[in-house]
């Protein structure tokens, strides 16, 4: 930090208690966190540790506030928090609240710029330990940093034999063999012997694998790195294009076929290789014959129709809610009173408790769903009320009205609760009666309660 010393070069730096306080308190802090501590790959969460960092500015507000005079360390802790973890900070935050943390390459590239603000920051412990006088916890940098790693690169190699088990004594000698094949192959391609072995693993997962492994070994040796390879692995699916290439380049030797662009399989004519051109448009013997056709197929539509028995099923059950709701809600509110009321009720309660409620963020809460479903849930009842009043209205001015069947299989329950209030059964009866007197030319029955029985029809 070259300001630093531009600023605070020519200080004659006094330690007091304050500030051995305060480097005692603000060293808790960082050693128990994540700002120290390596986040190793594949484990812990971006965005936890972003706000174990963010949470670090309140506690240097704290330590400060609470030993006044402890100067010294006070240009220490906020030279490092401004010039390192604020920048570090306001990079990060709105990548993390857009979601971006959640991406592999964005976390990657978050983690590696973590790693140079932990060490800004053990670099900050380091010298709170002095302006303590003690040695204390240190934060050593973890297990396996770049410098490990490199080392462990550059050890020398053992050549062992792949595949299965062998006899020990045989041992050393098929990883030698190995290890002059290997040679072999690298001198024929013309790359220098580096004392190590790299290879190409090649995943499962059927035509489709094969077809995507295929891609990639054509986009390698395109650019002239497949070669750099000197083992291929694969499994199931991705056998298929190993297979492949290994018997294609092991059958029988020829000046032509290797793994060069400029090779084949992968020399290109036309836009695409020969060979594999022929390996695409003789491969479709993978796709089986026409009764597997016929019955992948037929697995195609059982699942169609199991979806739309399950659509079918979760619409019926929906219906049926929803006629009980209105039985219960229109027979002690109007339903327009009910959706103009629990709206209101929401705005009241947000108007009351608001300042008690999180910020959504993200993941909203139980308690922001409840207060949405207010606002959103009774309007759009009502305005479906309003719906299947147009379907009955328009219902009942077809040409020639209902038939029966219509009549008692259409009707809502609505109509049904006109009929007296004597219940579904006695409103069916009616309902029949009416078609019966219809069907003679006779005038409709009346209920017990003398009123003209109700009919679809205006």
């Amino acid at each position: 930090m070259p300001g630093f010393w531009a600023d605070h070069g020519h200080r004659e730096w006094k330690i007091g208690d304050a500030d051995r306080r305060a480097a005692h308190a603000f060293h808790v802090q960082l050693i128990s966190r994540v700002s120290t501590q390596r986040l190793g790959y594949g484990r812990g969460i971006e965005a936890a540790a972003l706000r174990s960092l963010h949470k670090l500015f309140e506690k240097a507000r704290e330590v400060v506030e609470a030993n006044p005079g402890s100067a010294t360390v006070e240009i220490l802790v906020w030279e490092v928090m401004n010039a390192e973890v604020r920048p570090f900070a306001s990079k990060w935050h709105p990548r993390s609240v857009e979601g971006g943390l959640q991406a592999i390459d964005t976390s990657d590239e978050f983690r590696e710029e973590l790693e140079h603000v932990q060490r800004s920051l053990r670099r900050l412990d380091a010298a709170l330990r002095l302006v303590l006088g003690s040695a204390g916890y240190r934060a050593n940098d973890p297990v396996g940093t770049t410098a490990e790693i490199e080392a462990e690169l550059a050890a020398p190699v053992t050549w062992r034999p792949a595949g299965h088990e062998v006899a020990r004594s045989s041992f050393e000698a098929l990883a030698l063999a190995e290890a002059r094949a290997v040679r072999a192959r690298r001198t024929h391609y013309g790359l220098a012997d580096r004392g190590w072995a790299s290879g190409i693993a090649l995943s499962g997962g059927g035509i489709r694998s094969a077809t995507f492994s295929m891609g990639v070994l054509a986009a390698l040796a395109r650019r002239d790195l497949l070669q750099q390879f000197d083992y291929l692995s694969s499994v199931s699916g991705g056998g298929y294009t190993s297979s492949f290439l290994t018997q294609l380049l092991g059958a029988a030797p020829a000046p032509d076929l290797g793994l060069r662009p400029s090779e084949r399989p992968f020399r290109r004519a036309e836009g695409e290789s020969e060979i594999l051109r022929t390996l695409r448009q003789r491969a479709r013997f993978l796709a089986g014959s026409f009764l597997e056709r016929v019955f992948v197929a037929m697995r195609q539509v059982h699942g169609l129709f199991v979806n739309l028995v399950l659509l079918l099923l979760a619409v019926a059950v929906f219906a049926y809610a929803d006629a009980s709701a209105r039985r219960l809600v229109i027979g002690s509110v109007s339903s327009a009173a009910f959706a103009i009321g629990a709206p209101l009720l929401a705005v009241v309660v947000l108007a009351c408790a608001g300042k008690s409620l999180d910020k959504v963020g993200t993941n909203p809460g139980w308690k922001h769903i409840l207060l949405g479903g207010l606002f959103v849930v009774p309007p759009a009842w009502y305005v479906l009320g309003l719906v299947h009043e147009a379907s009955d209205a328009a219902a009942a001015r077809l040409p020639g009205g209902l038939s029966d069947k219509s009549l008692i299989l259409g009707r809502r329950l609505r109509g049904f609760g006109d009929c007296g209030q004597r219940g579904t059964l006695d409103s069916l009866r009616a309902h029949a009666a009416v078609g019966r007197h219809r069907a003679h030319g006779k005038p409709r029955p009346r209920s017990r309660n003398g009123a003209r029985a109700p009919i679809l029809e205006d």
